[in-house]
């Protein structure tokens, strides 16, 4: 939703003030899901033996 909002403001049907901080936190949200997942994995992975 937030990347029709992103296109229909760059392409001047809109004009939301908010959309940079839509798109901010939209990335932040994926890096922190990202790293918290790694991190999920990692202290699972480390759980189990390999060998």
């Amino acid at each position: 939703m937030w990347l029709a909002l992103l296109i229909l403001n760059a392409l001047d049907y809109t004009s939301f003030s908010f959309l940079s901080g839509l798109l901010e936190v939209a990335a932040l949200t994926a890096v922190g899901g990202i790293l918290f997942g790694g991190l999920l994995d990692y202290l699972a992975l480390r759980k189990t033996r390999l060998i």
